[in-house]
Order: structure tokens, then sequence, then C-alpha cells
């Protein structure tokens, strides 16, 4: 008879498992060593008790990337990305063959602190799964209808999930950040912010046009985006700039299955150089292939410090060093100059305490 001490995850209580060979036992802990082995590589890290709110977009606002101009996947594909519905254009951008056919479904790890952004995207998946088709999914997106452009108002259709409330389903569709499509072409194209892009050069963001875009008519296309997210998504609730174990988790996944990791990290950024470094520094955990993100425009004299995204920007992964270094020395610039600042205010205090103090 062969005995083993079984650990619970109590760690206060112990129990001897007893077989009848020296074969059982060993099959035994080959089987605890796999779990733990998987558990610590591939358990999602997500922290449950996050719960930040950072005023989502149910699309987003960045202009539309155009990836397939400046990079081409070369084994099945990964998106690592944040917020929400625009990074499926992505994934149709990223995989179209030459011959405009759909190609391999990207798996995506969808990385973001605001719990809301994730109840969106559970409620998205729900209703791609109840849904056929292209008709019944669009019939449960919220519709905007009587806009008046003029005293900026709007009423919006809500049929989608029938057993919530109104306001639960205007919260959890993230209606609030939603902007009817009316109103958006005449911000982008009436605004100097946005330079010389134009309404064509951005994602609807409202749920019904965008997906009504998205799917151009074509059904195939359609169950494409469905299988995407229903079957080959990761929510993930954590911080891009604190969760160094999430970077990790993403990374096992993808070296087990082989995939080739493209990160969409949007208009994620800091104003601090600390913090850039720090996001990028994680980012490389991950030895992306190419990183895609946005720089914003500010407008002047305005309250809103975080400006909205008008250039794209692609870095090849094998960049990601440069960028790294690039605020590193940014920051040791910063602290040098500050340094010979104080270095000269305290010479002139001391020279004009000399003369105060010591009169010839």
């Amino acid at each position: 008879m062969h005995n083993v001490i079984q650990k619970h995850n109590d760690t206060t209580s112990l129990e001897k498992t007893t077989f009848s060979s020296k074969k059982e036992a060993v099959i035994f802990l080959q089987k605890k060593w796999r779990r733990y082995i998987v558990m610590k590589k591939f358990k999602n890290p997500s922290d449950t008790q996050m719960n930040n709110r950072l005023n989502p977009l149910p699309i987003g606002n960045d202009p539309i990337s155009h990836i397939e101009n400046h990079f081409k996947i070369k084994k099945h594909p990964a998106i690592v990305t944040a917020g929400g519905a625009q990074c499926l254009r992505s994934a149709i951008n990223l995989t179209m063959k030459p011959n405009n056919q759909l190609g391999d479904k990207p798996k995506i790890f969808l990385m973001d602190c605001d719990a809301s952004v994730l109840r969106f995207w559970k409620l998205l998946t729900q209703a791609f799964n109840n849904s056929p088709n292209i008709e019944s999914f669009l019939g449960k997106m919220p519709i905007f209808f009587d806009h008046n452009p003029i005293a900026d108002t709007y009423n919006v259709s809500l049929n989608y999930p029938e057993n919530m409330s109104g306001p639960e389903k205007y919260i959890q569709w993230l209606v609030k950040e939603s902007t009817p499509y009316e109103e958006q072409k005449k911000l982008i194209n009436g605004s100097d912010l946005y330079k010389d892009l134009t309404i064509d050069d951005y994602h609807p963001w409202e749920h019904f046009k965008y997906f009504y875009d998205l799917f151009d008519s074509d059904n195939d296309r359609f169950i494409w985006i469905k299988k995407v997210v229903t079957n080959q998504l990761c929510l993930i609730k954590n911080c891009w700039l604190e969760s160094i174990e999430s970077f990790e988790f993403i990374k096992n996944v993808c070296d087990y299955h082989g995939y080739e990791i493209c990160v969409y990290a949007s208009n994620i950024d800091f104003d601090d150089d600390i913090y850039k470094r720090r996001l990028y520094s994680n980012i490389k955990l991950l030895s992306p292939s190419i990183i895609v993100r946005t720089k914003n425009a500010i407008e002047k004299n305005s309250d809103d410090t975080s400006g909205v995204p008008i250039v794209t920007e692609y870095i090849k992964g094998n960049k990601i060093d440069n960028l790294i270094d690039k605020y590193h020395c940014l920051k040791t610039t910063m602290r040098i100059t500050m340094i010979i600042q104080f270095g000269i205010i305290t010479v002139l205090s001391i020279m004009l305490a000399n003369v105060l103090f010591n009169p010839k």
C-alpha cells in the first residue's frame, strides 16, 4: 500500500490518500502536478475586486486602423486590446486574405480595468449567441431616433434583453457614452481638432450603424464575427499599467498555441514618462510583432486634457526597446534639467545672502 499526503486549499488540513500500487500513486501525483502547472500558467488573472469607471465607449473613438498596409501576419493571430467593439474591425483588417476572403479567426484578449466594459462585452456576446442572422442581431442593438441636431437631443429604442429594465439596458449598453451618427458627422466634419480627417476615417460611434457597416449585408461575415466574439474572446479585468501577471498569462497562452501577437494599445497612454515606460515594458513581455497606438489632439482652452485620437502609429515589435528608452531618456533629461536649475538657484541664493549679510 502507498500513502500520499494531500494538502487542501485552506492550508490547514491534510488528507491521507491510500493507493493499491506505486503506479497508481505516481499517476495521482502527475495529475496533481499538471493541474498545478495549468492553474499557475493559464488561470485568468482578472481582479474581481476592481471596479473602475472611466467613461468607456461602446465602440471606440479611434481612427480606423489600416494595419494591413503596414504588417502581414505570418501565424495564427492573437489581438491584445482594450475598450469597445472597434477591435472587431481591426480583426477583419488584420486577417483579410489578398482575395478579400475572411482569414483565420483571431484570439482576442480584451483587457480593461473598467468593469462596465466587460459587462458590455458579456451582453454583446449574449446578443450574438441569441441571433441566428444579421437582422436578428441588429434588432437587439440600441437605436437612436428623433435626433435634433440643434437642441442636441434624441430618443433611443432599447429592445434587448427583454428581461432587463430600461435603465439597466441603458447602462449596460453604454448608451450614455454613445453618439448618434448624425451628431458624430457634425462633430468630426465641423471641428478643426480633427484636421484632415473626415467621418469616413472613423468607426460609427453608435451601435446599430457600426455593426450594420461591419457586417456589410454579408451573412458569412456575420457568422465569422459571431464566432470570434463567442468562441475567441477572452475578457480580463485588470490594468495595463499594474498587472504584469495579465501579460504573463496572455504570453503563456499564445506561446502554447503558437499565436502571433498584435497589440492594439488604442489611446492607452499617460502624461508621465515613468508610466509610459512601465506600460511599454509590460507590453514587451508579450514579444508582440506589432503595436498599434494612437496619439491625441487636445483642444485649446478646453478642460478636457485627454483629447481625441487623430493619429495612428504602427510600431514593429523589435522597436519597442527604442520606445522604452525614449521615455527613460526623456525622464532622465528632465531630472538633469531640474538638478541644474536647483543648483543655479542655490548658487544665486548663496550669492544674494552674501551681499545682504556681508555688505562691504
